[in-house]
Formats: structure tokens, C-alpha cells, sequence
């Protein structure tokens, strides 16, 4: 079951980070957008 926790953990690490990355690349996105 730890282990399985560990998991669980490793994965919602992995998806914050995901989103995180995803809001920057929109942020740059949009701010590169309003550069042109």
C-alpha cells in the first residue's frame, strides 16, 4: 500500500508540474502575441 501511495504521489507531482508548464507556455504565448 506504500507503495502504491508513493505512486499516487509521483503522479500528482507529475501533473502539477505539467500544468505548470502549461500556464507558462500560455503566459509566454500570450505575452510573445501582444510583442508582433
Amino acid at each position: 500500500m506504500a507503495i502504491m501511495a508513493q505512486h499516487v504521489g509521483l503522479a500528482d507531482v507529475g501533473v502539477i508540474r505539467n500544468t505548470a508548464a502549461g500556464v507558462h507556455f500560455v503566459l509566454y504565448l500570450n505575452t510573445w502575441m501582444s510583442m508582433q
